[in-house]
């Protein structure tokens, strides 16, 4: 019940901005909003997609682990890797002239490139936490998933001003707000339960030996 009503919270969480955005922006300017705002999440977030698939196998891992060292030892390379996948995706993005975006969304989308550096410090800090996420699921610590209920209330402190005030750049900005903030709030969890520091998410040459043999469990091979 717990974890239904955390991805519940998080659904919400992610969503909730539409709403505001229909709220708070005159018809019919707020559909148009609405869907370059919709735009822009989905080209953020499609940097996601790499962390979101090792978190199938992080969590098949870290579950049949026997000691919750191990698993945390999985998970911070995981979040490293995150990051760093994350990151290149995301200055890729940026980079991408606008004319481009236009190209493909229509000339309604300029926006679009402008919005992704509001956005794109959050998606990389949801990066990390999604690996901190499944670690804590694997090893039956789901009542630390009611960040996603905290990062709601959040949502609707910051975001009813953000948005009112700055429409579609509020909606970005209050979006890297939250998520940064539910990374901070689950490593701080981390830190009080297994003695981490925050220069564990530091990388190292370990961590790359490490990854390869992450990759190679995605891509058949052996696990790690």
């Amino acid at each position: 019940m717990v974890v239904q009503i955390c991805n519940l919270a998080q659904m919400l969480n992610y969503r909730l901005s539409f709403l505001l955005l229909e709220l708070f922006v005159a018809a019919p300017f707020s559909l148009i909003r609405i869907g370059i705002y919709s735009a822009v999440l989905q080209v953020g977030e499609s940097v996601l997609q790499f962390s979101r698939s090792v978190s199938i196998v992080q969590y098949a891992e870290v579950s049949n682990l026997s000691s919750e060292e191990d698993g945390l030892r999985i998970a911070l390379v995981l979040a490293k890797l995150n990051y760093m996948v994350t990151t290149v995706g995301m200055v890729v993005l940026i980079l991408i002239p606008t004319d481009y975006y236009t190209a493909f969304l229509g000339n309604d989308f300029i926006e679009v490139r402008e919005y992704l550096y509001y956005l794109s410090i959050g998606v990389i800090s949801l990066s990390i936490s999604g690996a901190l996420s499944h670690y804590f699921s694997g090893i039956g610590l789901h009542r630390i998933m009611k960040t996603a209920l905290l990062g709601l209330v959040l949502t609707i402190v910051l975001g009813v001003p953000g948005i009112y005030y700055f429409g579609t750049i509020g909606a970005a900005a209050v979006a890297t707000v939250v998520y940064l903030f539910q990374t901070i709030y689950q490593f701080q969890q981390l830190k009080q339960k297994m003695d981490v520091q925050w220069s564990a998410l530091l990388i190292t040459r370990s961590d790359v030996q490490m990854g390869r043999k992450i990759f190679g469990r995605i891509f058949g091979g052996k696990g790690v």
